[in-house]
């Protein structure tokens, strides 16, 4: 007979194909247990006296060999050893069971509720946007904090959940380390700890999303140079800080030349001179897309100008009526080009 379910089984199965990796050990309990089953079977024939409360089983990949090394069982027992100890004992020939699920997502859930392994919040999925999740994570880390007294005692609450709920890039976490940059009172120490608690786990079908550098605020090209960092392509930008990553977003900014970018080459050009920014023209070249300004009429922008070839610099010069014969180099084409017309 079963009870389906798509995590967990309610079975009868033979005992001889139930086997335990634990040893049986003395107790009390057990022994009145086996006394009781046996009783049952005396009364009502040994093959129906069964257990009442059902022993939790997993199936195995293939038959193992007992703790007797002279039988092989394909359950093994998870929870309730005593009570399979006990039908052992009273050589009963069926057990009550509940066969647990051998997918992943089942397996993850049933450890921690028998505390095979302990409970933790993926820091990837909790949805910080639901109030009650939100108050949810805060309680959590208050009883955390309140257990680890000694090493999170500098840990800043309120400020930690109200951060992880802003970090756009939370989400594609594959690790905690991002918590330390936070600036919450998280050290190594408390990074250790804290990872008794928590994981980081990232949802791999969220696709990037590309972000137009030339009309992004410098809060949106953090947060997009902070997910640039968990992408394979993230580079060199794996190794910087929160503050650096800033540095290089105002930079940007500040670049007047940047509504006229239209390739990843214009970015790294600007950003050359910074540390930290070598190297990642793929990872840029991934999470930014080009739309850049029409030039101005005349085009005077010298950042255009200087894309342009000389011969295509001198039609310009005779459009605009600009004598340009003595002119030998670029930049000097380049020096007449961006200069203002004069009224008139």
């Amino acid at each position: 007979m079963a009870n389906k379910n798509p995590m967990v089984d309610l079975v009868r199965l033979p005992l001889r194909n139930l086997g335990s990796a634990r040893p049986p050990e003395p107790d009390p309990t057990q022994l009145v247990l086996a006394h009781t089953y046996a009783d049952e079977g005396d009364a009502m024939n040994t093959i129906n006296a069964t257990n009442t409360i059902p022993i939790i089983v997993k199936k195995v990949s293939s038959p193992e060999t007992s703790n007797d090394n002279e039988k092989s069982y394909h359950y093994e027992v998870i929870a309730q050893h005593h009570i399979f100890f006990a039908l052992q004992q009273a050589q009963c020939t069926w057990a009550m069971c509940l066969r647990l699920s051998e997918t992943e997502s089942a397996a993850d859930l049933w450890k921690i509720e028998l505390g095979i392994e302990p409970p933790t919040f993926n820091l990837c999925s909790i949805k910080l946007e639901q109030p009650q999740q939100y108050k949810d994570l805060q309680q959590y880390l208050k009883q955390i904090k309140h257990k680890e007294k000694k090493i999170l005692s500098r840990l800043q609450i309120d400020s930690l959940v109200k951060k992880l709920a802003e970090d756009p890039t939370r989400a594609y976490w594959e690790s905690l380390e991002p918590l330390r940059s936070l600036k919450v009172g998280i050290g190594k120490k408390t990074l250790d700890t804290l990872a008794n608690y928590f994981s980081a786990e990232p949802e791999p079908s969220r696709p990037l999303e590309k972000l137009c550098i030339n009309t992004a605020s410098q809060e949106a090209l953090i947060d997009q140079f902070k997910r640039l960092c968990m992408e394979p392509e993230g580079g060199g930008l794996k190794k910087l800080d929160l503050s650096r990553l800033s540095y290089i977003c105002e930079s940007i900014i500040a670049d007047t030349d940047r509504v006229y970018w239209s390739q990843s080459k214009d970015v790294t050009s600007s950003t050359k001179d910074l540390p930290g920014t070598k190297n990642n023209l793929a990872a840029i070249s991934k999470g930014f897309e080009f739309s850049p300004m029409d030039p101005p009429t005349p085009n005077t922008v010298r950042f255009l100008l200087n894309k342009m070839p000389v011969r295509q610099l001198r039609k310009e010069a005779t459009a605009r009526g600009i004598e340009h014969k003595a002119i030998k180099t670029k930049a000097e084409l380049i020096d007449a080009l961006s200069r203002p017309s004069e009224p008139g």
